[in-house]
């Protein structure tokens, strides 16, 4: 699998909104029944990487074969943030106390769906990382998000966190 640089899935135009900060009161509600929501986090280890996810490259997976961030869909009765907690462990086997995902972006896609964004710090070794979904993961620097072919709203997302990083 090719780690290359290439061209962007979608434009800046194709209907991403930026809805700017993600809040503790926001990210510790449930959502609305009618409002398709989202969370991904964005686990930063102690020397200064994310931990990102290559999408499957299969028929039917939205945005196949790009690099993300771990997460999915908020479940009904689940608030933004147990949804961070539980896609993360879901995922990667790895667990996350909820005080320690903190609230960072929201965005909008096109296709409707709050997108919410929050980061963790914590050390983790490759060796701790169950693969469950997903191609791959890697943690990866500034320089390889600036290259590698991102989600449009998650490239944005480490972007800010890179030039705003957790102390």
């Amino acid at each position: 699998m090719s780690l290359e640089t290439t061209a962007p899935l979608v434009s800046e135009q194709d209907g991403f909104a930026d809805l700017g900060a993600l809040t503790d009161a926001h990210a510790d509600a449930t959502p609305p029944d009618n409002m398709p929501s989202a969370a991904l986090t964005a686990l930063w280890e102690s020397e200064g990487r994310i931990l990102c996810q290559r999408r499957d490259d299969k028929p039917g997976v939205l945005y196949r074969g790009t690099w993300s961030i771990f997460g999915g869909g908020v479940e009904p009765g689940e608030t933004r943030r147990e949804a961070g907690v539980r896609e993360l462990e879901e995922e990667t086997g790895l667990r996350l106390a909820l005080e320690n995902l903190l609230p960072f972006r929201r965005f909008l896609s096109p296709f409707g769906k709050e997108i919410n964004v929050f980061r963790a710090r914590r050390r983790v070794a490759p060796e701790e990382i169950s693969l469950r979904e997903g191609a791959g993961f890697g943690f990866l620097t500034r320089a390889q998000i600036e290259t590698y072919r991102f989600i449009p709203y998650v490239g944005e997302a480490l972007r800010a966190h890179f030039d705003a990083p957790l102390e």
